[in-house]
């Protein structure tokens, strides 16, 4: 197909489907363009995004991990207890934080608890850096009994890593 024929099918100018050429040669084709274009000739194109694999969590980041996803569904069947509770905690880490970043990670844990909860349990059970960072101030050690915590811990060391 000429390019003529490609300008007036994909509805640009010739110019521009040169420059788009002399682009994708580069590697500096936008993907919305190329969809574009492929689209305008009757091509139908499906994508599909993945995430990179998740970096390996630490022994202590993967058993916090696996303790605050338990929390979490606590918190969905009673959340005015244990959000009473968090509040109470963070309270009292407020008083004995002495460094700059636990308290920087207190306050979050504290606007989380008084906004949406989608957005709490997301933050509880996430492996991003920051909520790995976050689970070390976490204000739900409480809300599992010591005959829960051993349970879980026990199913969770003994399971497949």
């Amino acid at each position: 197909m000429s390019r003529r024929a490609l300008a007036e099918r994909v509805g640009r100018t010739t110019n521009a489907i040169v420059k788009a050429e002399e682009n994708e040669r580069a590697g500096a084709i936008s993907l919305k363009n190329w969809m574009t274009n492929l689209e305008a000739l009757g091509v139908t194109v499906h994508m599909r995004a993945e995430m990179p694999p998740a970096k390996r969590l630490t022994e202590e980041a993967r058993l916090s991990l696996e303790l605050h996803r338990h929390i979490a569904g606590k918190l969905l069947t009673d959340d005015g207890a244990i959000l009473g509770g968090a509040g109470r905690a963070l309270t009292a880490a407020k008083a004995h934080s002495n460094g700059s970043q636990s308290r920087e990670w207190i306050n979050e844990w504290e606007r989380l608890c008084g906004g949406p909860l989608p957005e709490l349990v997301a933050m509880m059970i996430s492996e991003s850096e920051l909520a790995i960072d976050m689970r070390q101030v976490s204000p739900f050690a409480f809300a599992l009994t010591k005959a829960e915590r051993s349970a879980l811990l026990h199913r969770i060391l003994s399971g497949p890593r």
